[in-house]
C-alpha cells in the first residue's frame, strides 16, 4: 500500500507531528498539502539507508517481520510476538552453523563482527560498511549474518523488551513504520515505497516467490551446473535442487552470471522473451520478467451470466404462501420442469421456487390442472374455467389479499425476534380460535419489531415502506441528516443466501435514490436476517451498487442483543449508526465498539 493511502487516514495532528523535520514547511499548510508532501518523502532510499542500516537489534528483525508479512502489515498486538519468534528461530538455526568451517571463512567474519560490536558497544557506520564489503567478498548472505549475530559465541541478536520498545518508537517516529486501521483492527505497516527501498538496501533483487519461480524454470542439468558453480551438492531431484539454491540465498543475478551465454539464450527462449543483447542485457531481461510477474498468466474468471429475472406480480411472502399449498412432490415436479434443483425438504423447495427467476404465471403454467384446481378449492377460489383463468384467479386472490400484522404486542414479539427472522410459526398462539398466521404476516411482524428497535430503542428517525409502492422496508435518518436504507429478510431455512432477485431489488432501490437530491446523504444499505451464507461478501459485491456507499448485513441475534445493551446503558440517547455501517458483515463486536 502506498504512503498516501496509509497516511490519508491519519489525524491532522498526527500528520503534522510526523512531518516535522521531514518536509520543509508545515506551518500554515493545510493537511492535504502536508499529506502529499509527506507521501513523497517517506520511504525514499537515502532516508531508509541512513535510518535503518546502522541501528541496533532488533530493528532489522522488526522490519524483516513486516517485510515478509502478507501486505507487509501485522496487527499491533501481534508484532512483538512475531519478532520474538523470529529471533528464537535465528537462535535455534545458528547452532547449525560451524563457525570454524574453512570453506565458508565464517571465523574471519565473526572475528570482525565481534570486534566491531565490542568497540563502544555499538556498530558504527564505518564498521558496518566494512562488514558489508566483507560479506560480499565472502559470499555471506543476509540470513547467514543474522544466524551469526544470534550464535551463542556472538550473542548480539536477542530479544530485549526495553530495546524493542525504543527501536519501535524510533521507526514509527521516522515514518518507516506506519499505523493503519483495517476492519476495526490496528496494524503496523511498511508502505510500498519503504519496501522498495528495503529491497535495494538488503540487495533483494526478487521477492522469494519470484525467485522460486525463476529457479524452477531451469531444467535438471542446468540446476546441477548452478549448484556446482557455487560448490553445493548436486544430488537429488529437481525439487531438492531448487530448494537448495533458494536456501543458500544466492542472488539471481549471480546465478545467471554463472551460466554461459548459450544457456541464457535457451532460458530466454523457454520463457518466451527476445534472446537479443549482451549477457548483461539478457540477465536484466530475465530478472525484470519475474520482478514484474510477467511469467504469471492470469486467466480471467468465467463471466457469470445471471438469468433474466421476470417481473413478479406478488411479493415474495405472498409467493411463499401461494406455493405452500403444494405438496413436496408437486413442488419437486415443478422445479424439475423449470430446470431448477428439485431436491430438499418442503420449506427449501418453497423458498427456492418463490425466489427463482420466473414469475408466478410461468410457474403455475407448468403445474398440472388438477393440482391448480386443488389449490383453488383449498383457498375458496372458483374452480371453473380454463387453466389460464384459474391461474389469473389464483394470482388475483393473493394480489387482493390484505396481509396484516399479528395481534401480538410489539414488545412481546421482540422477545421472539430471532424466531421471527426464520419464520418460526410456533411463537404464535396455537388455540383453535387463534388468527391464521401466514409467511407474509410473520415478515410484517419482523419488520414491525425492526422498526421498533431503530425508532424506540436507538432513537433514530424512521420512514417505512409506502403501501402499494416498491420501496425498501425502511429509511433511517440520523441526527446529522445521513440516510440509510434497510431491508428485513425472513428465511424459511437459514442462512439467508441473497438470491439474484434480491440483489437486483437492492440495486434498483439504490439506483432510485441516486436519482434524487438525497444521494449525497445516502451512507449505506443495511440488511437484517437470521444469518448469512459463507459467500455473502461475494453476493454483496455482485450487487454492483451505483453509489459508493457500504452495504452491510446484520444477524438478528446481534441486533437484538445490542438493542438490549443500548437501552440499558443509553435509554435516552440516539445511536450513532454511521459508526457501525461498513461494507460486509456487522457483528456484535462492531456494535460494542460504538458503546465506547
Amino acid at each position: 500500500m502506498k504512503n498516501y493511502e496509509i497516511l490519508k487516514h491519519y489525524k491532522k495532528s498526527d500528520l503534522r507531528r510526523l512531518a516535522k523535520g521531514k518536509t520543509s514547511e508545515i506551518v500554515g499548510l493545510d493537511s492535504e498539502k502536508i499529506l502529499i508532501d509527506l507521501s513523497k518523502v517517506l520511504g525514499n532510499y537515502e532516508s531508509i539507508k541512513n535510518n535503518v542500516e546502522f541501528r541496533k537489534p532488533p530493528t532489522h528483525t522488526i522490519l524483516e517481520v513486516l517485510f515478509d508479512a502478507p501486505d507487509h502489515c501485522v496487527k499491533i498486538e501481534d508484532l512483538k510476538r512475531s519478532v520474538t519468534k523470529k529471533i528464537a528461530e535465528y537462535q535455534k538455526n545458528s547452532n547449525e552453523i560451524n563457525l570454524e568451517d574453512p570453506n565458508k571463512k565464517y571465523s574471519l567474519y565473526t572475528a570482525v563482527l565481534n570486534a566491531a560490536w565490542d568497540y563502544e558497544g555499538d556498530l558504527l557506520p564505518a564498521e558496518a560498511n566494512i562488514l558489508r564489503v566483507l560479506r560480499n567478498e565472502l559470499s555471506i548472505s543476509k540470513k547467514e549474518h543474522q544466524y551469526m549475530m544470534a550464535h551463542p559465541q556472538i550473542k548480539r541478536l536477542f530479544f530485549d523488551e526495553e530495546m524493542y520498545r525504543y527501536e519501535l518508537e524510533y521507526l514509527s517516529r521516522e515514518g518507516i513504520i506506519l499505523v493503519y486501521k483495517l476492519d476495526n483492527d490496528d496494524y503496523f505497516i511498511v508502505s510500498d515505497e519503504t519496501v522498495d527501498s528495503l529491497k535495494e538496501l538488503w540487495g533483494i533483487e526478487l521477492e522469494n516467490n519470484q525467485f522460486i519461480r525463476l529457479v524452477d524454470k531451469f531444467n535438471n542439468s542446468e540446476l546441477s551446473e548452478i549448484l556446482k558453480n557455487f560448490n553445493l551438492p548436486i544430488s537429488g531431484n529437481h525439487e531438492n535442487k531448487v530448494n537448495r539454491i533458494i536456501l543458500e540465498e544466492i542472488k539471481p543475478s549471480e546465478i545467471l552470471y554463472s551460466l554461459p551465454l548459450s544457456q541464457l539464450s535457451s532460458y530466454l527462449k523457454r520463457i518466451d522473451i527476445s534472446q537479443s543483447g549482451r549477457k548483461e542485457e539478457k540477465i536484466l531481461k530475465i530478472i525484470d520478467h519475474f520482478k514484474n510477474n510477467r511469467d504469471i498468466v492470469i486467466i480471467p474468471p468465467p463471466e457469470i451470466i445471471e438469468p433474466d429475472i421476470e417481473d413478479k406480480i406478488l411479493s415474495e411472502e405472498k409467493r411463499i404462501d401461494l406455493f405452500s399449498n403444494l405438496t413436496t412432490q408437486q413442488l419437486s415436479n415443478v422445479l424439475g420442469k423449470l430446470n431448477l434443483l428439485k431436491s430438499g425438504q418442503k420449506n427449501i423447495l418453497i423458498y427456492r421456487l418463490a425466489n427463482c427467476q420466473y414469475n408466478e404465471i410461468n410457474i403455475l403454467n407448468v403445474i398440472k390442472l388438477d393440482d391448480i384446481k386443488s389449490t383453488s378449492r383449498k383457498l375458496g377460489v372458483k374452480v371453473n374455467g380454463t387453466k389460464a383463468n384459474l391461474i389469473d384467479d389464483l394470482i388475483s386472490y393473493y394480489s387482493d389479499l390484505i396481509i396484516k400484522e399479528s395481534k401480538l404486542p410489539t414488545k412481546e414479539l421482540f422477545n421472539h425476534y430471532i424466531e421471527l427472522s426464520c419464520q418460526d410459526v410456533r411463537i404464535y398462539p396455537q388455540a383453535e380460535n387463534s388468527e391464521v398466521i401466514s409467511t407474509a404476516s410473520i415478515a410484517l411482524d419482523f419488520e414491525r419489531v425492526t422498526k421498533y428497535l431503530f425508532k424506540n430503542v436507538f432513537k433514530l428517525e424512521i420512514k417505512t415502506q409506502r403501501f402499494g409502492k416498491e420501496d425498501p422496508d425502511g429509511i433511517i435518518k440520523d441526527d446529522e441528516g445521513n440516510i440509510f436504507l434497510y431491508e428485513c429478510k425472513t428465511v424459511l431455512n437459514p442462512p439467508y443466501k441473497m438470491p439474484i432477485a434480491h440483489r437486483l431489488q437492492i440495486r434498483n432501490y439504490i439506483e432510485e435514490i441516486s436519482k434524487t437530491k438525497d444521494k449525497e446523504n445516502f451512507k449505506g444499505y443495511i440488511i437484517i436476517s437470521h444469518s448469512f451464507s459463507d459467500n455473502i461478501m461475494n453476493k454483496i459485491e455482485a450487487i454492483n451498487s451505483p453509489l459508493d456507499a457500504p452495504i452491510c448485513v446484520i444477524e438478528a441475534k446481534d441486533l437484538a442483543a445490542f438493542a438490549n445493551k443500548w437501552e440499558t446503558n443509553f435509554p435516552t440517547d440516539t445511536f450513532p449508526i454511521r459508526q457501525i455501517v461498513k461494507n460486509g458483515i456487522v457483528n456484535l463486536k462492531d456494535f460494542d465498539q460504538a458503546l465506547h
